[in-house]
């Protein structure tokens, strides 16, 4: 008791709201709380974890990335075991550090496709499924019937000199109907030929086949793989529903059914060209999708200093768990070192008195961040009040390996004017002489700031680099930093204290930054191989209906921005492409060139819009 009366007075002699930064800063609050806290105030029990003071270093993220990262949770996969029993677990260490309310945030994540029911049928003879045909686990549902057409790779593209389209007078094909048969892949041609060209590699896509066969009127696509491990069988072709069900319902066929359908010997060896008549009987295909919904958990902390400044730490908790051979994506780096940062700063914080704190604080450990930033997106989206609240958010995501690049990555540099000055860098760099760390636009719409610059909320991402480890099961806590992580623990705390002091200065808590995501290349998921044209936009991931393609953020000076386009606009036509989902979406934007102007309709606060925007060319970004 005699020592918690000595610190109650230290604190009314120094007086309220002192910044301090850096190690001066981290060695005063040891100091300051080191056994009372453990012992008195918190009344915490150490156990067999190193989480009893107030200490960052680097036993402590060893302790914690082995744990997080070992065979109790088996890589924290979406609706696994590990992964639900993680969510408990940190609910558990928040709680541990008495903050001043801590919960689970559920929501349901659509995990992809549990089964589909499907039968094929010509005339009255019936194939059985996986043995004679399988349907594609992203296929649209549907019952059609109609006569079969064989139309070859099924390429419709003046530019690549290769038609599969157009009858023996040379008229475009129509199927009214029908249901078309394709050879997936592209065909064998010589080396100079357009169809080996980067931009005409999308032809060979099976979704952009099936939109194609969708433009030409087909009710339905069958494909036969032609690849040299299994010709005319089945395969596993993967793929998910997650980003969208196809624009028909889809499978594929065995050279058997080829032959039964058209009576016709299949010999792939022989170059492959389209039928110019349909299948003389009819053939039927049916699907219908289960799909396989589960809960995720978001792990959130508050911890109120009666500040009149809030902060987000967080990061994301899931990796990709364990896959159906039984195989372990461990994701000690990713991200096991940036759950174990939150943990860290929660605890230290949770330990400093409340007037010495920089701010109020939310804790976030966010789940289904694989999937396409699910997590952050459903918790940005759905706490509206909190979020008004919020001016500043760090994520912590991979950054277990700094000694691989002894260099810090910093992103959302243009979420702030306050990170726009050379003064904040120069403040910053003296405050960690002993780090190498540097200003980067990588990753700025990839990871879980995004959703809150997206709101109009300032955000930091630090980062070590991308490894071959990345999303392998090599990802092991052996091959982690841990002297790095004590070290980015201590600049993670210098820099809320910087910006907490220089937004004092200088930001009235009312402003806000303009809605932003900076954009890699490859954030609009389409594949590399098939990008010609720069659009600027990044799906809004959590989105999964077929009302259209709805805007996650938007690229700074990019053909969308300058269009007027913003984040949570719904794209519902291209020039004359109907838009239901991404699929709509990455098919009529690959039918256009840079320098091009198209014409986009979209939806805005329940009103009908449209715009003219100019495509440019991703090379000249």
């Amino acid at each position: 008791m005699k020592k918690i009366l000595s610190i109650i007075l230290l604190t009314l002699m120094t007086g309220c709201s002192l910044f301090f930064s850096g190690k001066d800063a981290y060695e005063r609050q040891v100091a300051l709380s080191e056994e009372l806290l453990v012992a008195d105030e918190h009344n915490h029990h150490v156990e067999d974890h190193p989480l009893g003071d107030i200490e960052i270093t680097s036993e402590d993220f060893e302790w914690l990335v082995y744990e997080l990262s070992g065979e109790k949770y088996s890589g924290r996969g979406i609706g696994q075991e590990g992964g639900v029993n993680s969510s408990k677990q940190m609910l558990e260490w928040f709680e541990y550090f008495h903050l001043t309310e801590s919960w689970l945030e559920e929501f349901e994540v659509l995990l992809g496709t549990k089964s589909v029911e499907s039968e094929l049928k010509y005339d009255s003879k019936s194939f059985e499924k996986e043995i004679d045909f399988s349907p594609i686990n992203y296929t649209a549902d549907g019952n059609v019937e109609g006569k079969a057409w064989f139309l070859g790779y099924g390429i419709a593209e003046n530019e690549s000199d290769w038609n599969d389209w157009v009858d023996a007078e040379g008229n475009k094909i129509n199927l009214e109907g029908g249901i078309a048969i394709m050879a997936l892949g592209l065909p064998d041609v010589e080396e100079d030929h357009p169809l080996n060209l980067r931009e005409n590699r999308r032809l060979g896509m099976l979704r952009y086949k099936t939109q194609v066969a969708k433009e030409h009127g087909a009710s339905a696509a069958l494909f036969i793989y032609l690849g040299s491990d299994n010709p005319g069988g089945l395969i596993d072709i993967g793929g998910t529903i997650r980003w969208g069900a196809s624009s028909l319902p889809i499978g594929l066929v065995t050279s058997e059914v080829y032959t039964e359908i058209f009576d016709d010997a299949a010999d792939w060896d022989k170059p492959i060209k389209s039928k110019k008549s349909p299948s003389e009987n009819t053939l039927s295909f049916s699907t219908k999708v289960e799909l396989d919904y589960v809960t995720a958990f978001n792990v959130i902390g508050y911890l109120d200093s009666g500040k009149d400044k809030t902060f987000v730490v967080g990061g994301h908790k899931d990796h990709m768990g364990t896959n159906s051979s039984g195989e372990v994506y461990w994701g000690a780096d990713d991200n096991a070192s940036g759950t174990a940062g939150v943990l860290e700063l929660a605890n230290y914080y949770s330990h400093m008195p409340a007037e010495e704190r920089p701010g109020n604080f939310y804790f976030m450990l966010f789940d289904a961040e694989e999937m396409g930033l699910l997590g952050s997106r459903y918790f940005t989206n759905n706490n509206p009040e909190i979020m008004e609240k919020l001016d500043f958010m760090l994520n912590l995501d991979m950054v277990g390996r700094y000694s691989d690049n002894e260099k810090i990555l910093m992103g959302g540099i243009n979420s702030s004017e306050i990170f726009e000055s050379d003064e904040f860098w120069s403040e910053l760099t003296a405050l960690n002489e002993n780090l190498n760390f540097e200003k980067s636009t990588f990753g700025d719409g990839r990871s879980d700031h995004a959703p809150f610059i997206d709101k109009g909320v300032p955000a930091m991402f630090i980062f070590t680099g991308i490894h071959d480890d990345y999303h392998t099961p090599a990802d092991t806590p052996d091959k982690v930093d841990y002297e790095g992580l004590e070290e980015i623990g201590k600049f993670s705390i210098s820099l809320l204290d910087l910006i907490a002091s220089t937004m004092e200065s200088k930001t009235p808590h009312s402003e806000k930054v303009a809605p932003y995501t900076g954009e890699e290349e490859g954030d609009e998921v389409m594949p590399a191989d098939g990008w010609r044209s720069w659009f600027g936009s990044m799906p809004d991931y959590a989105d999964s209906g077929d009302s259209g393609y709805l805007i996650g953020g938007i690229s700074k000076e990019s053909p969308a921005e300058k269009a007027g386009l913003q984040a949570k606009d719904r794209i519902i036509k291209i020039n004359t492409t109907e838009i239901k989902n991404l699929e709509d979406f990455m098919y009529a934007l690959n039918k256009y060139k840079p320098g091009e102007t198209i014409k986009v309709k979209f939806i805005r606060e329940n009103q009908e819009y449209e715009v003219n925007l100019t495509l440019e060319s991703r090379q000249d970004r």
